[in-house]
């Protein structure tokens, strides 16, 4: 994203180029959602273990990045990934 949003025409044009980085997700079919509900136990010790908020993310919080991202509000964020992953993520 980062080059493509160094194109001086598109994003003189008013394209921004930007992704999101969702970490884990509790979705319906997700690998986190069965594992959720098959041992709840081992899931609890992983997110305590793993995840520095203590819990995983939902569907509506990477969809409320998106959207900024879509919006005017974030017409000066271009060639930008944003994680959504509540620190889980151990580089950047």
């Amino acid at each position: 994203m980062k080059t493509m949003g160094m194109n001086h025409e598109l994003a003189r044009s008013g394209i921004t180029f930007n992704t999101v980085a969702p970490g884990a997700i509790l979705t319906e079919g997700s690998p986190w959602k069965s594992f959720k509900k098959n041992e709840p136990n081992k899931f609890q010790q992983k997110v305590d273990r793993d995840f520095p908020l203590g819990r995983v993310g939902t569907p509506e919080e990477v969809a409320a990045v998106a959207a900024f991202l879509c919006s005017e509000q974030a017409s000066f964020v271009s060639g930008a990934c944003v994680s959504v992953d509540g620190a889980e993520s151990k580089s950047f």
